[in-house]
């Protein structure tokens, strides 16, 4: 990139994708693994450097700072001797504004950065003037116009050697299909990254693991990067011998990821004891009980094991003080007992941890209350798809920097803990898929900074807290659905117009009509009101929600007319709908063009098109 917009213009898809991993984990090093975290205060594409192997670096450390605890808590003091730092389009607006240096600066620089390798546009284009910017250029077009606003100079590449779009972008296309929920996913990271407000961007460790996840679904396995450090990070995952002589040359090694290596391994070098700072075997094939030995590694800041075959109970991990960052997600760790989760307590050592990810294994019990003892500093929590049961601990109103609360598809019961509403950096909260009960706590509406929201197919009760409105940056997805909440449905909910891409409120017991404010969700793609016990008429304002890709309201039987305005909704969108016989002919010449209709009477059905649905 640094050899000039043509060059970057040559990359493919996957080069592109694989240059945003090696520069977020940059980032992550620089802001989270340094003594001292540093900020590179202008991060832009002349200064990302490409080497033979496609592999991004970060240069240009002229503007760089070092940066103290408290300059970093602290994102609206003032710095009359700073100056302006960095490069017009690419640096936050607050440093324009006079204020400190954060990481969360690099974190915008960054995401427009990745913005830019996406979209193929500059944030300085022409195209961009008054409110429109590129992080609104994205935003608008989210979830399902991501093809309108990708550079098509890869739409036409191969993937894995096959055309993955052509010109009439077959919607059959599998690969298609997946390369499209990838780039949705990858704008979602580059909105989540541009917020006006720093605190409300992601953390880039966050940023990293979330960019992780994408290529790992997409990408083909990977060999390692280069040949000298081959043969010597080979020669130590079949051994594990880890001499102290080569200490040097282990700085240089690129961690062992998705090379599907299926060695078994059950000790861990005494000599790595003084050498490791960060472990990465993501996305092998690596089996056998998880090494109990690697508590010994005093010096470790980040352990990575996810995506491998490791199986039992998890080893205590007292001595790893220093560690910041456990991912040991999508393993065959557990055993489902009633003990699974003690390894949780041994962490409380660990003062300065960041990140806690165990997602999909088979770990059961509950969790631990030592979870209150956590770091502080601790921002991210991922323990879905596992066997755990019991309450959600109250204790976790203490971990107030999480912004990750991720819970979902397990078989925990119990209420929310209304402590949740204390956290006031959380940008992602899911319980989904559990047993829990009780009513939707009010406090949840304090959450101002979140971004999605599942508390789908739980047994909750109740009326939906009107709060729930208060949540302004809630943009991605509103989940309520498969419960057995009761009442009308807040008007406050219904009129966000920060939400663009669902609002699911289907299958409860929902009575009243459907709110008018629903004509302020301008941006909204999807609203799913159905199977509930709503009645009355569709508000004329419906027709306001011109981004609408999904509409259902199936059990929705309403009296009235059919309002005209719903005839301007997008060509492309989907509608299904339930209402008496005698007000359909109208209102079918009306919808003609669109793409899917499905149209249910009280008895007869009459559908038109083939319905489809779209996930996340």
């Amino acid at each position: 990139m640094n050899e000039g917009e043509e060059t970057a213009k040559s990359l493919n898809f996957c080069q592109r994708l694989n240059v945003a991993v090696y520069v977020g984990c940059a980032l992550e090093y620089l802001h989270h693994l340094c003594e001292a975290p540093i900020v590179h205060c202008d991060l832009k594409p002349s200064n990302i450097l490409l080497d033979d192997e496609m592999v991004g670096h970060i240069g240009d450390f002229g503007l760089a700072k070092f940066i103290t605890s408290d300059i970093q808590n602290s994102t609206s003091s003032l710095s009359s001797f700073l100056g302006l730092r960095g490069t017009i389009g690419y640096a936050p607006q607050e440093y324009g504004l006079g204020c400190n240096v954060t990481t969360y600066g690099d974190v915008y620089s960054y995401s427009i950065l990745l913005l830019e390798m996406f979209t193929g546009r500059r944030p300085t284009d022409e195209m961009f003037k008054e409110n429109l910017n590129l992080h609104n250029f994205v935003k608008i077009a989210l979830p399902n116009r991501v093809a309108e606003i990708t550079d098509p100079t890869f739409l036409q590449e191969s993937f894995k050697g096959e055309t993955v779009m052509n010109n009439t972008f077959n919607e059959s296309s599998q690969k298609h299909n997946r390369l499209l929920r990838s780039l949705n996913s990858i704008f979602e990271i580059g909105i989540s990254c541009s917020f006006e407000l720093p605190t409300e961007r992601m953390n880039q460790a966050n940023v990293v693991a979330e960019f992780c996840s994408v290529r790992d679904k997409l990408l083909p396995t990977q060999s390692l990067r280069t040949r000298a450090a081959d043969a010597v990070l080979i020669t130590i995952i079949f051994d594990w011998e880890l001499p102290g002589a080569l200490y040097s040359v282990l700085q240089t090694i690129p961690p062992l990821e998705r090379n599907r290596e299926k060695k078994k391994r059950s000790s861990f070098p005494l000599a790595a004891d003084q050498i490791c700072k960060k472990v990465r075997f993501s996305q092998n094939q690596l089996s056998g009980p998880f090494p109990p030995s690697i508590s010994n590694a005093s010096n470790l800041i980040a352990l990575q094991v996810d995506g491998n075959k490791f199986s039992g109970k998890i080893s205590l991990f007292q001595k790893l003080e220093k560690l910041r960052k456990l991912n040991i997600g999508d393993n065959l760790l557990g055993s489902q007992g009633a003990n699974d989760l003690n390894f949780l307590c041994s962490l409380t050592s660990a003062t300065s941890l960041e990140i806690v990810v165990i997602n999909d294994n088979s770990f059961g019990g509950i969790l631990p209350e030592c979870i209150s003892n956590l770091s502080t500093p601790m921002t991210f929590f991922y323990m879905e798809g596992n066997n755990m049961v019991g309450r959600i601990p109250a204790g976790f109103g203490n971990l107030i920097n999480l912004e990750g609360l991720v819970v979902g598809e397990n078989q925990l019961s119990g209420s929310i803990p209304s402590v949740i509403g204390r956290f006031q950096k959380l940008k992602y909260f899911a319980v989904n898929i559990n047993s829990i009960s009780g009513s939707i706590p009010t406090s949840l509406g304090n959450l101002k900074m979140l971004i999605k929201l599942y508390l789908n197919d739980n047994n909750l009760q109740g009326e939906t807290p009107p709060s729930l409105g208060k949540c302004e940056n809630l943009i991605f997805f509103l989940d309520l659905s498969n419960n057995n909440l009761s009442g009308s449905i807040p008007s406050q909910i219904v009129g966000l117009s920060s939400l663009f891409i669902g609002l699911y409120l289907f299958s409860n017991r929902l009575t009243g009509v459907l709110p008018i404010e629903v004509g302020n969700s301008r941006n909204l793609g999807e609203l799913d009101v159905s199977q509930n016990m709503l009645s009355s008429v569709i508000p004329n304002d419906l027709g306001n929600c011109m981004r609408f890709e999904v509409l259902l309201m199936r059990g929705y039987f309403f009296n009235g007319s059919i309002p005209s305005s719903l005839s301007s909704l997008r060509e492309q969108a989907e509608l299904n709908l339930e209402f008496p016989m005698n007000k359909y002919v109208i209102f079918i010449r009306r919808l003609i063009n669109f793409c899917y209709v499905e149209i249910i009477l009280n008895r007869p059905l009459i559908i038109l098109g083939r319905k489809t649905r779209w996930w996340n």
